[in-house]
């Protein structure tokens, strides 16, 4: 039986790996001259892939759309997306990440209780932990340590205010005794900085951002 290729569905595997092999491309040519159109293909691919249910139930095309957001500049779409991953796919493997990325986004538009509720959860999965994996220091994202996030809890507090301030001193003052407990156990600290405040977005609504829409153009 001949099969006509032109009436040949692509569908959802084929948008979603061209998507993601797009959004692949885009990131090995970070600061390159003429990527926007590179990054206007990339949106069109994703809006198309999150048209299938297939993918649209995917917290990991989900988790990539967030990037392709904060690719854009949108960390108010970024915030949107991660939030949507965490309500509606709470066993997603790369949960832990999702959660650090969306409490540095809430920080970034300076929504800082949500920033803060996040970045806490996370110590408090660490204080749950045996012990002999906390002698680790880890969080479970690449590259991360637990001072990392202890230091994100006291320099959000600190931005919060004076209605922080004693909150503020005790957080900074965990950030330097896991510090000392880090260097003597032989791990290797950076100087901790906690990135950059001064990022600013457009849309820094005063609540939480809702679900993200079924479809990526709407959000």
């Amino acid at each position: 039986e001949e099969n006509d290729s032109s009436n040949l569905d692509m569908g959802a595997r084929f948008w979603r790996e061209l998507a993601q092999g797009l959004l692949l491309w885009w990131r090995s040519k970070d600061n390159d001259v003429g990527c926007m159109n590179d990054m206007t293909e990339c949106q069109k691919c994703f809006e198309v892939a999150l048209g299938y249910q297939e993918n649209s139930s995917n917290p990991q095309v989900w988790h990539d759309v967030s990037e392709v957001y904060l690719r854009h500049g949108s960390v108010h779409g970024t915030a949107k997306v991660l939030t949507h991953v965490l309500e509606s796919f709470p066993e997603y493997e790369h949960r832990t990440l999702v959660i650090w990325k969306a409490s540095m986004a809430f920080r970034h538009l300076n929504m800082y209780d949500h920033s803060l509720e996040y970045s806490t959860f996370l110590l408090k999965e660490y204080a749950k932990l045996a012990p002999e994996k906390r002698k680790r220091f880890e969080i479970g994202v690449n590259g991360m340590t637990t001072l990392d996030v202890a230091f994100q809890v006291a320099r959000t507090l600190h931005l919060i205010g004076p209605t922080r301030k004693t909150e503020t001193a005790q957080a900074y003052q965990r950030c330097h005794t896991l510090q000392q407990r880090m260097v003597a156990t032989g791990h290797a600290v950076a100087a901790y900085g906690g990135g950059d405040d001064k990022g600013n977005d457009d849309d820094r609504g005063g609540r939480r951002p809702p679900s993200a829409p079924t479809t990526f153009g709407d959000a």
